[in-house]
């Protein structure tokens, strides 16, 4: 058995023309396909990236803006309260103002009526001491 080299030599072109036929048409474009496969996979991982972070964004500035919509309401309650409380604070005033009046009416009117009552008894008492001085002196004869 011999090595013939031209056999050699023509089985390595061949094989090198194969070779350089398979990295043509079939090597190149299948590594071609996977990384436009492998980009629009990362493409689409990036998305939902992005997808998850304008989310998470969005429920944050509305939790921001309920709170901040809370917060108004709050001062809004407040500020009623405040108004409730100085009108609480007023009528409470003007009651006493009122009841201050009535209480001195009242007693301008019980002053004058135990006058009247004093000058009363004072003619009564006046009178029943002449009605008993006159029983005495009609009983004694």
């Amino acid at each position: 058995m011999s090595i013939d080299i031209s056999v050699v030599i023509w089985t390595v072109v061949g094989f090198c023309v194969f070779m350089l036929l398979l990295d043509r048409f079939l090597f190149k474009p299948l590594l071609r396909f996977m990384d436009d496969r492998q980009k629009r996979i990362d493409d689409a991982h990036a998305a939902v990236r992005q997808a998850e972070k304008e989310r998470a964004e969005a429920a944050e500035k509305e939790r921001g803006e309920r709170e901040a919509e809370r917060r108004g309401e709050i001062a809004a309650a407040e500020a009623r309260l405040e108004k409730l409380r100085a009108e609480a604070k007023e009528n409470e005033l003007r009651a006493e103002k009122e009841n201050g009046a009535v209480i001195e009416r009242r007693r301008a009117e019980l002053e004058r009526e135990k006058d009247e009552l004093v000058a009363r008894s004072g003619n009564d008492a006046e009178r029943l001491i002449g009605l008993l001085a006159d029983k005495l002196l009609t009983e004694e004869r």
